[in-house]
């Protein structure tokens, strides 16, 4: 339980910008109302997106940052699946209620829903996805924006959610109103900093990519 617990926490602290988003002068949104409407409109036109993905997992114990390379697949109903290459190959998928982890050539499955912060997690992760967190009433959330992209600063007021994160930084592009990036910030201070590459969205993607054997 332990070990999939932490993999899941890695696995969730998940998209953030590069340094030349976060070095950027960020104001007080105006016309909040209108970002949310587009930004709703943006996530309920994409049905699913894949992409490559390098993240790097910032802990103050440790004197390196951990990094890490992978591919990542999202579909709706809810199912997504990280498949990590660089330097260890294990893939998560998140799907019908299951979650399922292949380590080297062994598989494990879990039901989420038979655990309340499996499936919170899960549930959290699906709205970031989508960028449908935004009426959700386990966070505070505070609007601004750059030249180029529009910055919500989420507070969690869940107790599960707050014994696990600061807060969340979440992205959106100027341009397409799509979530481009988020920054997960744990209570000590650690963090996790994903980019996204060759990012497409509203592609087709089998089905068997959500099923481990």
């Amino acid at each position: 339980m332990r070990k999939i617990i932490f993999v899941l926490n890695s696995v969730l602290l998940i998209w953030s910008l590069g340094a030349s988003v976060q070095a950027q002068t960020y104001t007080p949104v105006k016309d909040i109302e209108a970002v949310k409407q587009k930004i709703a409109t943006a996530s309920k036109n994409m049905n699913s997106m894949q992409s490559n993905f390098s993240q790097e997992k910032y802990m103050s114990v440790m004197s390196q940052k951990i990094q890490s390379k992978g591919l990542f697949y999202f579909k709706k109903n809810n199912q997504v699946r990280w498949e990590y290459t660089e330097p260890y190959k294990y893939i998560i998928v998140l799907a019908g209620g299951k979650i399922q982890i292949k380590d080297e050539k062994k598989v494990s499955e879990y039901d989420m829903n038979a655990n309340k912060a499996f499936k919170q997690i899960n549930d959290m992760m699906i709205q970031l996805v989508q960028g449908n967190v935004l009426n959700s009433t386990s966070y505070i959330i505070k609007y601004s924006e750059s030249s180029t992209n529009y910055l919500l600063d989420m507070t969690p007021t869940d107790k599960k959610l707050k014994s696990m994160f600061k807060n969340i930084q979440l992205y959106f592009d100027k341009n397409t109103y799509e979530v481009s990036s988020f920054k997960m910030i744990e209570n000590n201070g650690d963090y996790t900093l994903i980019k996204f590459s060759n990012k497409k969205q509203n592609v087709a993607i089998d089905a068997s990519k959500f099923v481990l054997k």
